[in-house]
Protein backbone atom coordinates (compact mmCIF):
# COMPACT_ATOMS: atom_id res chain seq x y z
CA UNK A 1 0.00 0.00 0.00
CA UNK A 2 1.54 3.57 -1.08
CA UNK A 3 0.23 5.24 1.75
CA UNK A 4 1.79 3.20 4.57
CA UNK A 5 5.58 3.40 2.56
CA UNK A 6 8.06 5.19 5.00
CA UNK A 7 9.39 8.08 3.59
CA UNK A 8 12.80 8.38 5.43
CA UNK A 9 15.59 8.49 3.47
CA UNK A 10 16.69 5.12 5.20
CA UNK A 11 14.07 3.23 4.03
CA UNK A 12 14.75 4.40 0.20
CA UNK A 13 18.71 3.79 0.72
CA UNK A 14 17.88 0.24 1.67
CA UNK A 15 15.25 -0.50 -0.90
CA UNK A 16 18.03 0.60 -3.80
CA UNK A 17 20.69 -1.17 -1.94
CA UNK A 18 18.50 -4.61 -1.74
CA UNK A 19 17.39 -3.86 -5.55
CA UNK A 20 20.96 -2.93 -6.39
CA UNK A 21 22.20 -6.67 -4.92
CA UNK A 22 19.75 -8.73 -6.19
CA UNK A 23 21.15 -9.12 -9.82
CA UNK A 24 22.74 -11.52 -8.28
CA UNK A 25 19.34 -13.83 -6.37
CA UNK A 26 16.43 -15.61 -8.21
CA UNK A 27 14.77 -12.79 -10.78
CA UNK A 28 11.50 -13.37 -9.36
CA UNK A 29 12.96 -11.32 -5.83
CA UNK A 30 14.21 -8.20 -8.27
CA UNK A 31 10.72 -8.55 -9.98
CA UNK A 32 8.67 -8.01 -6.57
CA UNK A 33 11.57 -5.16 -5.43
CA UNK A 34 10.69 -3.68 -9.17
CA UNK A 35 7.10 -3.49 -8.52
CA UNK A 36 7.30 -2.38 -4.82
CA UNK A 37 9.64 0.98 -6.15
CA UNK A 38 7.09 1.58 -8.67
CA UNK A 39 3.83 1.21 -6.51
CA UNK A 40 5.46 3.61 -4.02
CA UNK A 41 4.86 6.53 -6.49
CA UNK A 42 8.74 8.00 -5.30
CA UNK A 43 11.09 9.39 -8.41
CA UNK A 44 14.01 8.55 -6.16
CA UNK A 45 13.55 5.17 -7.33
CA UNK A 46 13.70 6.02 -11.83
CA UNK A 47 17.75 6.14 -12.28
CA UNK A 48 18.06 2.35 -10.40
CA UNK A 49 14.96 1.25 -12.03
CA UNK A 50 16.52 2.38 -15.57
CA UNK A 51 19.51 -0.04 -14.28
CA UNK A 52 16.83 -2.97 -14.25
CA UNK A 53 16.24 -2.30 -18.28
CA UNK A 54 19.90 -3.75 -18.71
CA UNK A 55 18.92 -6.95 -17.00
CA UNK A 56 19.37 -10.19 -19.08
CA UNK A 57 16.44 -11.95 -17.68
CA UNK A 58 12.80 -10.66 -19.21
CA UNK A 59 11.43 -11.35 -16.21
CA UNK A 60 12.89 -8.81 -14.33
CA UNK A 61 13.23 -5.90 -17.00
CA UNK A 62 9.55 -6.28 -17.69
CA UNK A 63 8.92 -5.72 -13.91
CA UNK A 64 11.54 -2.48 -14.13
CA UNK A 65 9.28 -1.56 -17.34
CA UNK A 66 6.25 -1.56 -15.60
CA UNK A 67 7.77 0.24 -12.22
CA UNK A 68 8.91 3.61 -14.31
CA UNK A 69 5.47 3.89 -15.98
CA UNK A 70 3.85 3.33 -12.53
CA UNK A 71 6.50 6.24 -11.65
CA UNK A 72 5.57 8.14 -14.99
CA UNK A 73 9.44 8.92 -14.55
CA UNK A 74 10.19 11.59 -17.96
CA UNK A 75 13.86 10.53 -18.06
CA UNK A 76 12.84 7.27 -19.03
CA UNK A 77 11.05 8.08 -22.50
CA UNK A 78 13.72 7.39 -24.56
CA UNK A 79 14.73 3.96 -23.26
CA UNK A 80 11.16 2.93 -22.85
CA UNK A 81 10.07 3.26 -26.18
CA UNK A 82 13.30 1.32 -27.60
CA UNK A 83 11.15 -1.67 -25.99
CA UNK A 84 8.16 -0.80 -28.30
CA UNK A 85 9.49 -1.75 -31.39
CA UNK A 86 9.28 -5.43 -32.77
CA UNK A 87 12.32 -7.18 -32.29
CA UNK A 88 11.26 -7.12 -28.38
CA UNK A 89 8.71 -9.77 -26.91
CA UNK A 90 4.89 -9.33 -26.86
CA UNK A 91 5.21 -8.54 -22.59
CA UNK A 92 7.92 -6.02 -23.10
CA UNK A 93 6.24 -4.12 -26.55
CA UNK A 94 2.70 -4.20 -24.03
CA UNK A 95 4.50 -3.35 -20.61
CA UNK A 96 6.41 -0.50 -22.33
CA UNK A 97 3.16 0.90 -24.43
CA UNK A 98 1.46 1.38 -21.01
CA UNK A 99 4.17 2.74 -19.79
CA UNK A 100 5.07 5.58 -21.99
CA UNK A 101 1.15 5.96 -21.73
CA UNK A 102 1.22 7.37 -18.20
CA UNK A 103 3.92 10.31 -19.58
CA UNK A 104 3.53 13.57 -20.50
CA UNK A 105 5.82 14.37 -22.93
CA UNK A 106 4.81 14.81 -26.53
CA UNK A 107 7.64 12.25 -27.93
CA UNK A 108 5.47 9.52 -27.41
CA UNK A 109 2.66 10.54 -29.18
CA UNK A 110 4.09 9.75 -32.57
CA UNK A 111 5.19 6.30 -31.20
CA UNK A 112 1.92 5.36 -29.86
CA UNK A 113 0.01 6.23 -33.07
CA UNK A 114 2.62 3.56 -34.91
CA UNK A 115 1.57 1.56 -31.73
CA UNK A 116 -2.27 1.30 -33.22
CA UNK A 117 -1.01 -0.53 -36.30
CA UNK A 118 0.73 -3.44 -34.05
CA UNK A 119 0.80 -7.45 -34.92
CA UNK A 120 -0.63 -7.82 -31.65
CA UNK A 121 -4.14 -6.96 -30.04
CA UNK A 122 -3.40 -5.78 -26.73
CA UNK A 123 -0.46 -3.62 -27.73
CA UNK A 124 -3.44 -1.53 -29.86
CA UNK A 125 -5.73 -1.80 -27.51
CA UNK A 126 -3.35 -0.19 -24.97
CA UNK A 127 -1.62 2.69 -27.73
CA UNK A 128 -5.45 4.08 -28.59
CA UNK A 129 -6.17 4.46 -24.73
CA UNK A 130 -3.05 6.24 -23.50
CA UNK A 131 -3.56 8.50 -26.59
CA UNK A 132 -6.84 8.95 -25.65
CA UNK A 133 -5.61 10.08 -22.25
CA UNK A 134 -3.26 12.99 -23.81
CA UNK A 135 -5.66 13.80 -25.65
CA UNK A 136 -5.46 12.47 -29.13
CA UNK A 137 -8.52 11.28 -30.96
CA UNK A 138 -6.23 9.11 -33.58
CA UNK A 139 -7.18 6.00 -31.78
CA UNK A 140 -10.73 6.64 -31.52
CA UNK A 141 -11.25 3.71 -34.10
CA UNK A 142 -9.89 1.22 -31.83
CA UNK A 143 -11.56 2.68 -28.77
CA UNK A 144 -15.17 2.21 -30.40
CA UNK A 145 -14.51 -1.35 -30.88
CA UNK A 146 -13.40 -1.92 -27.64
CA UNK A 147 -16.83 -0.46 -26.82
CA UNK A 148 -18.63 -3.32 -28.65
CA UNK A 149 -19.44 -6.53 -26.84
CA UNK A 150 -19.57 -8.24 -30.38
CA UNK A 151 -16.46 -7.29 -30.98
CA UNK A 152 -14.22 -9.59 -28.44
CA UNK A 153 -16.10 -12.37 -30.10
CA UNK A 154 -13.25 -12.65 -32.20
CA UNK A 155 -10.60 -13.00 -29.46
CA UNK A 156 -11.25 -15.89 -27.47
CA UNK A 157 -8.00 -15.73 -24.89
CA UNK A 158 -9.97 -12.64 -23.96
CA UNK A 159 -12.08 -14.03 -20.45
CA UNK A 160 -15.56 -12.56 -19.63
CA UNK A 161 -13.62 -10.77 -16.79
CA UNK A 162 -11.13 -9.20 -19.09
CA UNK A 163 -13.69 -8.04 -21.55
CA UNK A 164 -15.79 -5.76 -18.14
CA UNK A 165 -12.31 -4.11 -17.65
CA UNK A 166 -11.51 -3.44 -21.07
CA UNK A 167 -15.04 -2.22 -21.85
CA UNK A 168 -14.78 0.08 -18.30
CA UNK A 169 -11.77 1.63 -19.17
CA UNK A 170 -12.66 1.81 -22.85
CA UNK A 171 -15.57 3.91 -21.30
CA UNK A 172 -13.45 6.32 -19.48
CA UNK A 173 -11.15 6.98 -22.22
CA UNK A 174 -13.75 7.80 -24.76
CA UNK A 175 -14.30 10.10 -22.31
CA UNK A 176 -11.55 12.06 -22.80
CA UNK A 177 -12.16 12.25 -26.43
CA UNK A 178 -15.77 12.68 -27.34
CA UNK A 179 -17.27 11.79 -30.68
CA UNK A 180 -20.48 10.79 -31.87
CA UNK A 181 -19.06 7.99 -33.37
CA UNK A 182 -19.30 6.41 -29.37
CA UNK A 183 -22.84 7.04 -29.06
CA UNK A 184 -24.48 3.99 -30.70
CA UNK A 185 -22.36 1.64 -28.70
CA UNK A 186 -22.50 3.51 -25.34
CA UNK A 187 -26.23 3.37 -25.87
CA UNK A 188 -26.10 -0.59 -26.22
CA UNK A 189 -24.04 -0.20 -23.19
CA UNK A 190 -26.08 1.58 -21.25
CA UNK A 191 -29.74 -0.43 -22.14
CA UNK A 192 -28.49 -3.91 -22.99
CA UNK A 193 -25.05 -4.98 -21.50
CA UNK A 194 -25.43 -7.49 -18.51
CA UNK A 195 -23.31 -5.98 -16.59
CA UNK A 196 -24.93 -3.12 -14.07
CA UNK A 197 -21.34 -1.38 -13.69
CA UNK A 198 -20.51 -1.47 -17.61
CA UNK A 199 -24.71 0.51 -17.97
CA UNK A 200 -23.63 2.09 -14.71
CA UNK A 201 -20.81 3.86 -16.38
CA UNK A 202 -22.49 4.02 -19.91
CA UNK A 203 -25.63 5.66 -18.62
CA UNK A 204 -22.80 8.62 -16.87
CA UNK A 205 -21.15 8.83 -19.79
CA UNK A 206 -24.05 9.53 -22.08
CA UNK A 207 -25.49 11.56 -19.50
CA UNK A 208 -22.46 14.42 -18.57
CA UNK A 209 -20.89 13.81 -22.22
CA UNK A 210 -23.77 13.73 -25.06
CA UNK A 211 -26.77 15.39 -22.33
CA UNK A 212 -28.36 12.58 -23.33
CA UNK A 213 -30.57 10.58 -20.61
CA UNK A 214 -31.38 6.83 -20.26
Amino acid sequence: NPDIVPFDDGFHARMISVYEHSIHDDPMVRMYLALAMGRTKNSIYGEHLMQGLKDKDKGSRVPAIKALGSLAYNPSVDRLIEYTDLDNSVEERLSATIAIGNMKNPSIIPILKRLLEDEEPNVRWDAAIALAKQGDSSGSEVINNLLDRKYYYQFKEVDAEEQVQAILIAIQASIKIPSEKFVTNLLKLATLDHNMEIRDDAIKTLDKTYNRKI
